[in-house]
């Protein structure tokens, strides 16, 4: 049984339907899940490039999470 690490056990899970039922549910809210920690660690003072080497991702990445989600709180 593979134990989802969105959530520790289906029965304590914030989601109403599953993320696996969903295609690209799970890659989705992880997506969410980096998208706020990259805005928060911007707003503590990183540099898009220090956050791309952080996350694995492009600094156009970065870039684009930091337009895209701007006005979100962290």
């Amino acid at each position: 049984m593979e134990v989802c690490e969105l959530s520790g056990s289906c029965l304590k899970c914030r989601f109403v339907r599953c993320v696996y039922d969903r295609p690209w549910g799970k890659r989705q809210q992880l997506k969410k899940r980096r998208d706020r920690k990259v805005l928060r660690l911007f707003h503590c003072g990183k540099d898009t490039r220090e956050l791309a080497r952080m996350f694995g991702v492009s600094r156009r990445t970065v870039q684009r999470v930091l337009k895209e989600r701007r006005n979100e709180q962290f």
